[in-house]
C-alpha cells in the first residue's frame, strides 16, 4: 500500500526562527543569566559552523544552568535526531514541551518523534494539541493519517483525512489515499464513492475522470469505465494508456500497440514517463516484431529529446539486445554525457563492454581511463583497462592496470579470479613465467572449474615442457568436463605427446580432428607429429602437407619436418 511519505523535519535556523524561552524558569542571578546567554551564543555559533558535537555540549551546559529552557532541550533533541538517537531525542523534545506546552515547533518535533515507538495515545494527544494550535495546518492531519495507516489502523487514518478534507476541500492526493485505505478494508464501493465525489467536484478535470475510471475498473464496472474513457479527449496520453491497459487484459496486442503509439504522440507526455513505459514493455516483449516496434518508439523519444540521458540509455539497451554493439555504444556515450554523475557507473560498464564486443581495444583503453577519472576506486574499470592493454599486447601496461584492479577488489570472488587470469596472460606475454604460473594458480584457487583457464595454462606449460604432470592433470579435467571441444582435446593430446605418451595421444587427437578440426592447421600438424613419433611416416607427411596448404603457425619448422620426413622442434 502506498501512503503519504513520512519525513522527519529537521528544522533549519531559517524555518525555526530560534524559538525563545517564554515559560517560567528558575530565577537566575544577573551573572548566571549572562553565563546562560554566553552558553547559548557559543552553541549557536558552533551550530552555524556545523560543529554539532560542540554545539550539543554548549546546549547541555545551558540546560543544566536553566532546566526550564525549552529551546535548549529542543536544540539538543534536533542534534540527537540527526545522530539517529531517537529515544534520547524524544526525551529531550518531551522536556522542551514540558517547558513550553504551546510552542508549536517543540510540540511538532515531539509529536513526530512519538510516532517512533511511543503508545498510540501519546501520539494522538500530541497531534491533537498541534491541531488545536494550528487547525488549518494540513501537515498534521496527513502525518496522523500516515501514522495510523502504517500501524494497521486504516479507519483512524480515514478519519483524519476526512477532517482535513473539510478544511481544504476535495483533493486528489487525499482522494487516492482514502481509496487505497478503503480497498485495504475490502470496501471497494466506498473507494468508488470517494472517486465519484471528487469527479463531481471537478467534472472538467482529466485527473478526476481518470480516478473514477480506475475506481470503476477496480469494482469490475468496465462498461462504466469505458463510457467515461470515450467521453475524454482521445489525444491525451493518459486516456490512451488506459485503453492500452484494457487491450492488454483482452490480449488485443495490436490494439494495445496502437494505443501506446498514440499516447507517445502526445507532446504533453513527459520523457521520464515514456522511458518508464518502454522499460516495462521491454520485460514482456519477446517477439522480433515487438522488439522492432519498441526500438522505433525509443528512437522517436530520443529524436524528440536528444538531451535525455535516460532515453539514450533505454535505446542502448534495445540495441544491446539486438547485439548491434556500434549503435549501443553510440547511445551509451550520449547517455553518459547527459546523465548525472551518480547514475553513470553502470552505463560505463556497458559502454566498455561494447568496446570489447566490437574488439575496439584502443577505444577500450581510452574509455576505461575516462571511467577511472570519474570512479578512481572501482576495480572493474582498471580491469577493463588491463584487458584492453593485454589485447593490444601492451603487457607491462596490462600488468600495471590489473594490479591496480586487484588492489581495489574485496569480496568480489569472480572478478578477482578474472583479474588473476588476465594477469597470468600478461606475465606470459612478458615471459615472466613464474609470475604467470602464480597468477593462474591464484585464479584457479578462486574458480577451480574454469576450463578455459585450465586449458590455456596447461598448454603454456606444455610449450615450456615444464610441470607436465600438473598440465596433464588440468587438461584431463578439462576434457572430462568438455569432451567434444576440439581445441581442448588438442591440448590434452599435445601434453601426452610431450610426455612421450604417443599411443594415448593418437585417439584423442583423432577425435579432435573428427569434431571439426579438419581445417585447423595446428590440429593437423599435431596429428602429423604424433604419427611421426609412432613411426607412421606416410601418415605424418600427409598431415603436414595438409597443414602447409592451410598455413602453419611456424612455417619454417614445418618445412624442416617435411624435408627431414620426421618430427622436429
Amino acid at each position: 500500500m502506498k501512503y503519504f511519505g513520512f519525513i522527519f523535519f529537521l528544522y533549519c535556523m531559517g524555518c525555526v526562527s530560534h524559538p525563545k524561552d517564554s515559560t517560567k524558569s528558575i530565577s537566575l542571578s544577573a551573572e548566571q543569566r549572562d553565563l546562560f546567554d554566553d552558553y547559548f551564543f557559543q552553541a549557536e555559533a558552533a551550530r552555524q559552523r556545523n560543529q554539532m558535537a560542540d554545539a550539543y555540549k554548549w546546549y547541555e551546559k545551558a540546560s543544566a544552568l536553566q532546566p526550564q529552557s525549552g529551546n535548549a532541550w529542543y536544540q539538543m533533541a534536533r542534534i540527537s535526531l540527526e545522530n539517529n538517537q531517537l529515544q534520547r531525542a524524544w526525551e529531550q523534545s518531551q522536556k522542551a514541551v514540558q517547558a513550553e506546552p504551546t510552542n508549536y515547533w517543540f510540540l511538532h518535533l515531539y509529536a513526530q518523534l512519538s510516532t517512533q515507538g511511543q503508545k498510540v495515545a501519546v501520539v494522538k494527544e500530541a497531534y491533537e494539541k498541534l491541531i488545536q494550535i494550528k487547525p488549518q495546518e494540513a501537515t498534521n492531519y496527513l502525518e496522523m493519517a500516515n501514522y495510523f495507516a502504517q500501524n494497521g489502523q486504516p479507519k483512524s487514518s480515514i478519519e483524519y483525512l476526512d477532517r482535513l478534507e473539510k478544511i481544504i476541500g476535495p483533493d486528489l492526493e487525499i482522494t487516492e489515499l482514502k481509496m487505497e485505505l478503503y480497498r485495504s478494508l475490502r470496501k471497494p464501493e466506498m473507494a468508488l464513492k470517494e472517486a465519484q465525489k471528487y469527479q463531481q467536484t471537478y467534472p472538467d478535470e482529466l485527473s478526476a475522470s481518470l480516478v473514477l475510471i480506475k475506481a470503476y475498473l477496480q469494482n469490475n464496472q468496465r462498461e462504466n469505465a469505458e463510457k467515461i474513457l470515450l467521453s475524454q479527449d482521445q489525444s491525451r496520453f493518459q486516456v490512451q494508456l488506459f485503453w492500452a491497459d484494457l487491450y492488454r487484459k483482452d490480449n488485443r496486442i495490436e490494439d494495445q500497440w496502437k494505443a501506446v503509439e498514440k499516447a507517445f504522440q502526445d507532446d504533453r507526455m513527459e520523457v521520464t514517463e515514456q522511458v518508464s513505459i518502454l522499460a516495462q514493455e521491454m520485460m514482456f516483449r519477446t517477439t522480433e516484431s515487438d522488439r522492432a516496434r519498441l526500438l522505433n518508439l525509443a528512437a522517436e523519444v530520443v529524436r524528440k529529446n536528444p538531451e535525455s540521458g535516460a532515453a539514450h540509455a533505454l535505446l542502448a539497451d534495445l540495441y544491446t539486445q539486438k547485439e548491434d554493439w556500434k549503435k549501443a555504444s553510440f547511445h551509451l556515450h550520449k547517455a553518459i554525457e547527459n546523465l548525472k554523475e551518480g547514475q553513470k557507473m553502470l552505463l560505463w560498464q556497458q559502454y566498455l563492454n561494447c568496446d570489447i564486443q566490437l574488439q575496439s581495444f584502443d577505444s577500450l583503453v581510452v574509455h576505461s581511463q575516462q571511467a577511472i577519472v570519474q570512479y578512481p576506486n572501482q576495480a572493474l574499470f582498471y580491469f577493463f583497462q588491463g584487458v584492453g592493454h593485454l589485447q593490444l599486447k601492451q603487457y607491462a601496461e596490462a600488468v600495471s592496470a590489473l594490479k591496480n584492479a586487484l588492489g581495489l577488489t574485496t569480496d568480489e570472488k569472480e572478478l578477482k579470479a578474472e583479474i588473476y587470469q588476465n594477469l597470468g596472460e600478461a606475465y606470459q606475454g612478458l615471459k615472466k613465467y613464474s609470475s604467470s604460473d602464480d597468477a593462474f594458480e591464484s585464479s584457479l584457487n578462486l574458480m577451480p572449474d574454469n576450463v578455459g583457464l585450465m586449458n590455456n595454462y596447461a598448454y603454456y606449460l606444455s610449450l615450456r615442457k615444464e610441470k607436465l604432470d600438473r598440465a596433464e592433470e588440468m587438461a584431463k579435467k578439462v576434457v572430462e568436463k568438455e569432451p567434444n571441444q576440439p581445441s581442448y582435446l588438442d591440448t590434452y593430446a599435445w601434453i601426452l605427446f610431450c610426455k612421450g605418451k604417443f599411443a594415448e595421444a593418437l585417439p584423442i587427437q583423432l577425435k579432435a580432428i573428427a569434431l571439426g578440426g579438419e581445417s585447423n592447421a595446428t590440429l593437423l600438424e599435431h596429428l602429423g607429429d604424433i604419427y611421426s613419433e609412432l613411426g607412421q611416416k606416410e601418415k605424418a607427411m600427409d598431415q603436414w602437407r595438409k597443414t602447409k596448404t592451410l598455413g602453419a603457425d611456424r612455417p619454417e619448422i614445418l618445412e624442416k619436418k617435411l624435408s627431414a620426413q620426421k618430427y622436429m622442434e
